[in-house]
């Protein structure tokens, strides 16, 4: 007999994200180098900085700002956003096919806010919707990893949620794994496009035998089927895919999580609504004080079954 229960996301601060270096399973495995590690759950403010951005969140680059006072300049009446489907609690569409979700939430209020429209459109595909964002003819994507190339080519707001990177097996073909060393070997898959940040990016290049699917929301077919001994997820959008599917006498979740990202808004530089971060970034950690970033969450998390 299963009960149904709501899966509480943890808000983690990107400060409290410590780096390690973890020791190997395998004796003949490389080195795994760097992985993010467990962090402490005591939920104090969200709003810091990425990795490797100097930036204080609160100003504009002094080029970008440049730019926007430029001959090109135009004001920005509508943000125009897109996003990766099905990455609940992040971006998803509804059965309505209407789109939702924590970053669609949050940048609603804040348009109204601001006096501007939003237009939002997850049919995009992520690769092609990338494209957009360096060309500014989309302004935000309405959440997404941090990573360094990334960094160099777009402007990341304050991060407004965390989200771990697990893996998912077939319950009658579980293994063991305590970090991504233990994945060498095996056959596994991950979601085609987008980023698990830099460290499982190059990571799983350079040591794993994974394959891009294009499946989407059905990539865990793969595990049913035993194409693959894992599949690599983002927590949330795997169980999402687990409820709708009612899979969940089939599929295993590995804890603890390989690595914990976390999600923000990513902006064009070519946007003149680059500009209004600064005012983002403040709306997000009056969000985060308030504790209405963590209400906004929970209406969003999937619904699975529990036994």
């Amino acid at each position: 007999m299963s009960n149904k229960g709501k899966f509480l996301l943890t808000l983690i601060p990107l400060g409290l994200l410590s780096i390690t270096a973890p020791t190997t399973a395998q004796t003949n495995a490389p080195s795994v180098g760097h992985k993010v590690v467990n962090t402490p759950v005591n939920n104090p403010p969200i709003a810091s900085m990425p990795p490797g951005n100097s930036n204080p969140g609160l100003l504009l680059p002094p080029a970008v700002t440049n730019v926007l006072k430029g001959p090109n300049a135009t004001q920005c009446t509508k943000l125009r956003a897109s996003g990766a489907v099905g990455w609940e609690p992040v971006t998803y569409l509804d059965d309505r096919r209407v789109a939702r979700g924590l970053g669609v939430d949050i940048l609603q209020e804040f348009a109204a806010r601001s006096g501007i429209d939003l237009e939002v459109n997850l049919d995009i595909p992520w690769n092609r919707a990338m494209l957009m964002l360096a060309n500014g003819e989309i302004d935000v994507m309405a959440g997404a990893y941090f990573t360094q190339q990334r960094d160099r080519q777009f402007f990341y707001s304050l991060p407004f949620t965390s989200d771990d990177i697990v893996v998912f097996q077939n319950a009658d073909h579980v293994f063991e794994v305590n970090e991504v060393g233990d994945l060498i070997n095996r056959r596994g898959a991950r979601p085609q496009g987008g980023s698990y940040g830099d460290f499982l990016d190059s990571y799983a290049k350079d040591h794993l035998d994974i394959i891009f699917s294009p499946t989407g929301n059905r990539i865990l077919d793969l595990l049913i089927n035993q194409r693959v001994d894992y599949v690599m997820l983002g927590r949330y959008d795997g169980l999402a895919n687990i409820a709708n599917d009612n899979i969940s006498h089939q599929i295993h979740m590995v804890e603890p999580p390989l690595v914990k990202n976390p999600v923000m808004f990513m902006f064009s530089r070519q946007s003149p609504c680059l500009k209004l971060v600064p005012q983002l970034n403040h709306f997000i950690a009056e969000l985060e004080k308030t504790g209405r970033l963590m209400e906004m969450t929970e209406i969003h998390l999937p619904t699975v079954p529990q036994n």
